[in-house]
């Protein structure tokens, strides 16, 4: 979210595909779509709000049952080792 051209061009490398030339940040929210998404028909009319997940607005989804379940399956090894912490 914070450098998202950056985070594009780093997926970019990864996966040895080349990146359009033309790069753009939406100002509204991104439907969610396959292969006939084009720029004219990718978003909806919803202003798009950063702060749902970068003050993790999306917990208030799941309920603790919920996230007990997801835990269960799980590698915490594996999670560590890319970075996240398990909620």
């Amino acid at each position: 979210l914070n450098n998202p051209q950056s985070e594009v061009e780093r997926l970019s490398t990864f996966f040895n595909a080349k990146m359009k030339s033309e790069f753009y940040i939406p100002e509204k929210k991104m439907k969610r779509g396959g292969e006939k998404m084009a720029k004219e028909n990718s978003t909806e009319d919803v202003a798009f709000d950063k702060e749902y997940y970068d003050e993790k607005k999306y917990l208030s989804h799941f309920n603790d049952e919920m996230l007990a379940e997801v835990r269960k399956h799980i590698d915490s090894d594996i999670a560590e080792r890319l970075g996240y912490d398990i909620i």
